[in-house]
Parts: structure tokens; C-alpha cells; sequence
């Protein structure tokens, strides 16, 4: 920031109005349960409940009181590629490491000897420059991308009916000038998205779809732009609906049916006819309606088995999904009870790991667009593998755990009874001292006589004096 900027009247009246802005947004955050941390003093980084790691959102506020929504989880520096008749330039510093020259070699030094001799760099670094054939140098050019807007303040307008619209732009080279790529309307806990090109799916379902984004377009450009509370609030109003249905990361944004939804599905509907209906269960309807949600599943393909498997989501960058299987039941571990015993006592117990499996999508040839196949397959034989590898281990681990079992509820009844006995006890003791507590009251009271205690006083001491006499040495005592 340059000084001239910050004796700017406009701009300390516009960081002003930014930072109240996001006192405002961290307040609000606060209430509806959102952790943020904060960017500088103009920006928050928002997360769910799933990690910490990498932020969903960023929050940018804006000059004119509402907030920018973007996804920059995946923002990475590229440079332009460098052309392929060009030359590299390699830098060479001094020892202050500053660059003095330019060369088209890279400068080596030999060590060794005999066929153990190396050329080694040294004091010179491929740079960011570039010579053509003609003689003209050049440097890359950084930029970064990956950047996915969200929501931007300045594109949020309210139609003559109340309607909150959320526009969206993109460049077109055919025009050269920014267009209307899409528009938004809240719904009740999601978005309703309206863009130029209709899929054929909505079109089957409504032949009037293209016709009624003219008619949209015609209305957002009839509306009126917002600034201010209105601003404000329609920009939190996204954020609100949409932020328990976003993705974990850009990497699977837009891609929730592909990469996790539909995989699901397909290995549901696998493991149900293989090992039945009533042996399956799974959380596909939470992660349809949540992102935040893994796929879960449980499976029961004999006695002494339950497997859960975990489909996590493709890592930031990866378009992966790893499945990851274990044996939650506790059975196998009665063949080793004294080393087990840690774990067969442990509520929160993991379970035994059985697989991973690790399935990449892949891109087509021809539309090089990316594909998700789950191979079920794969995540049945491994289930199959583990059971009959165990065959053997629960024929001898489900009668040990019948036997420990028994003996626990054996245990557990004769702990009650005791139990029982100890309070039936304690209640009698209890009665009993109550009953002497009764009977030593009655007989004080009974002997109790008025007067007796100034009687007993008079044969100790003949008068009041020798009385006062005698506490006096106490008080000197």
C-alpha cells in the first residue's frame, strides 16, 4: 500500500466500511455455528464440519457493504509457457545473491575422476528468461488460477418483485466483453441455477426452458443493483442456504453426483445383492442431501463380521476415491482375551483393518472429459477374501465369545445381587441407627429435668463470686 493511498480520503472511507462489514459477518458466523478464521482485515476464511485444513469459502468484502463469495481452496501460481524455439536463460548471482549475468549454457564444474567424473551445476539457475531465435528476451508471466467465484456483490440484484437474482459472468471472445453465463435464485435450503444453455435433461422435462431465460435475463437486467443492509443480507442469505450443501473442496465441486452420490449408489446396490438387503445399511440419503457426509456403509456377510466401509473423497488436486474397509465386531479378538482385553473393553473401538482400495477416474480419449467407474467388484472380492481367511479364527473366536459373554452375564448378575444385598443392608443399618438415635433422644428427654444444671452449679461453687473467679481463669488461661 502506497502512502498517498492511505491519506485517501475514499480509501479509509472504503476500508472502513470493509472492516465493519466483516465485524458484522464474524458476529453472524458466530450465531449460526460457522467457524472462520481471518484473512487479513477485509476477508475471512470460513470451514465446515468436516476439516480444518482447507476453507470452502473465502469472504472478501466489498466497498459497497456486501461481501464477495469465492472458492480459492485450489488458487495456484502458473506461468506462461514458454515457447518451444526458445532458448533458457540461466541466471548467474554474486554473493549476495543478486543476478549479475545471463548465459544460454548452464556453467558446470567436473569432480572425480576416471569414469566417476560429474559435471555439477554451480552458479547457475535455470531463470524465468527466455531468448528467441531473433535475439529478444523474454519472461514468463505469473498468474494465478483456480480461483472459483461464487457469489460477487457487485452482480447481485433485487427484481420488481422481491426476487433476489445472483448473476453470473464469464468472457466472451466472440463479443469481447463479459456476459451473462447464468443466474441464481434461492430456494428453501439450495439454489435453483438458470444459465443460457439448458441441459437436455431440463429441456425434455420443460421444452420452454430456453425460451424462459430470455425472459429471466430481461428481468435481471430490469432489477435494481444493491448496496448497503440490502447487499449485506442477500449476500449472507447464500451463504446460509448453501453452505451445508457445499463441497469439501474445489476439487469435487460440481462433481458431488460423479465422485460420491453415484459411486455410492452403484456399491449400495452391489453389496444388496450379493449379501442381502437386511445385511446392508448405508447414510446415502444424508450425503445426497449433505456434502458434508462421507458415503458409510455396514455390512454383515456372516456372524462374528461387521464391516464398515468409508468412501472419503478425492484429495484436493486428485480426482480419486479411496475405500476404506474394517471389521468393527469384536468377535476375533475373544482368541486372545488377555491381549485383546484393552480393545474388547474400548466403546469407541476403530475395528480391524480388512482393505483400502484406491479407484481413479478416468479421462476418455476422445472427450477427455473424466469418468468415475467404481469396480464394486473389487470391494466384494476384498470382503470375500477377509471372511474366508477368518473361516478357521471364528469357528474357535464365536464359542469364546459365547463363553465370555456368558461368563460376563453371570458376573454382571452376581454383581447386581450383591449390589442388592450391600443396599438392603445399608438400609437395615440405617433403620437400626435411626431406631438408637430415637431411643437415646427419648431417654434425654425423659431424664431432663428444669433447674438441674444451675443445682450442679451451686455445688461447685458456693457463691457467684468464687463462679466469676472461676471464669476469669479461664479467659487467662
Amino acid at each position: 500500500m502506497l502512502i498517498s493511498e492511505a491519506r485517501d480520503p475514499e480509501y479509509i472511507k472504503n476500508l472502513a466500511t470493509k472492516q465493519d462489514v466483516i465485524d458484522r459477518l464474524k458476529s453472524d458466523l458466530n450465531k449460526a455455528d460457522i467457524k472462520y478464521s481471518a484473512l487479513g482485515s477485509t476477508k475471512l476464511a470460513i470451514y465446515n464440519n468436516v476439516t480444518r485444513a482447507t476453507p470452502i469459502y473465502t469472504l472478501a468484502a466489498t466497498n459497497d457493504g456486501g461481501f464477495d463469495i469465492v472458492d480459492d481452496s485450489q488458487t495456484r501460481l502458473k506461468s506462461t509457457r514458454t515457447p518451444e524455439e526458445a532458448s533458457t536463460l540461466f541466471a548467474n548471482y554474486n554473493d549476495r545473491g543478486k543476478v549479475v549475468s545471463f548465459s544460454k549454457t548452464q556453467k558446470t564444474a567436473t569432480f572425480g575422476t576416471g569414469n566417476n567424473q560429474k559435471a555439477v551445476p554451480y552458479n547457475s539457475f535455470a531463470s524465468n528468461y527466455y531468448e528467441m531465435p531473433d535475439g529478444q528476451v523474454f519472461a514468463n508471466k505469473h498468474y494465478f488460477t483456480g480461483v472459483i467465484s461464487i457469489v460477487s456483490a457487485k452482480y447481485v440484484r433485487k427484481a420488481d418483485d422481491g426476487t433476489i437474482m445472483y448473476g453470473h459472468y464469464k468472457y466472451s471472445s466472440e463479443h469481447q466483453a463479459l456476459v451473462i453465463s447464468s443466474i441464481e435464485i434461492l430456494g428453501t435450503n439450495s439454489t435453483k441455477v438458470y444459465s443460457a444453455a439448458p441441459t437436455k435433461k431440463e429441456l425434455k422435462a420443460n421444452p420452454d426452458a430456453a425460451s424462459e431465460w430470455f425472459d429471466l435475463v430481461k428481468k435481471y437486467a430490469k432489477a435494481t443493483t444493491l448496496d448497503g443492509d440490502q447487499l449485506y443480507n442477500a449476500c449472507l442469505n447464500y451463504l446460509l442456504t448453501t453452505f451445508n450443501s457445499t463441497t469439501v473442496n474445489a476439487a469435487v465441486k460440481g462433481g458431488k453426483l460423479k465422485y460420491v452420490v453415484e459411486p455410492a449408489e452403484q456399491l449400495l446396490k452391489a453389496l444388496s445383492t450379493e449379501y442381502g438387503e437386511d445385511a446392508v445399511t448405508s447414510n446415502i440419503d444424508e450425503v445426497d442431501n449433505d456434502n458434508a457426509n462421507n458415503p458409510i456403509f455396514t455390512v454383515k456377510p456372516c456372524d462374528g463380521i461387521l464391516l464398515r466401509i468409508i468412501m472419503t473423497r478425492p484429495e484436493p488436486g486428485a480426482k480419486a476415491n479411496k475405500i476404506v474397509i474394517t471389521n468393527v465386531d469384536k468377535t476375533l479378538l475373544f482368541n486372545d482375551i488377555k491381549f485383546n482385553n484393552n480393545e474388547i473393553n474400548n466403546p469407541d473401538y476403530r475395528g480391524a483393518e480388512v482393505a483400502t482400495i484406491v479407484t481413479n477416474a478416468k479421462r476418455d480419449s476422445v472427450s477427455r472429459k473424466l469418468n468415475f467407474d467404481l469396480n464394486a467388484d473389487d470391494v466384494i472380492e476384498a470382503i470375500d477374501n477377509y471372511v474366508s481367511a477368518n473361516q478357521e479364527a471364528l469357528a474357535t473366536a464365536i464359542p469364546k465369545r459365547a463363553e465370555a459373554e456368558a461368563y460376563s452375564a453371570k458376573y454382571t448378575t452376581r454383581l447386581a445381587a450383591d449390589r442388592e444385598k450391600l443396599n438392603i443392608q445399608r438400609a437395615r443399618d440405617d433403620r437400626r441407627a435411626q431406631k438408637l438415635a430415637d431411643r437415646e433422644a427419648a431417654r434425654i428427654a425423659k431424664n431432663y429435668k428444669p433447674g438441674t444444671i444451675k443445682k450442679a452449679a451451686e455445688t461447685l461453687w458456693s457463691s457467684d463470686e468464687e463462679y466469676d473467679d472461676f471464669l476469669n481463669s479461664l479467659v487467662d488461661l
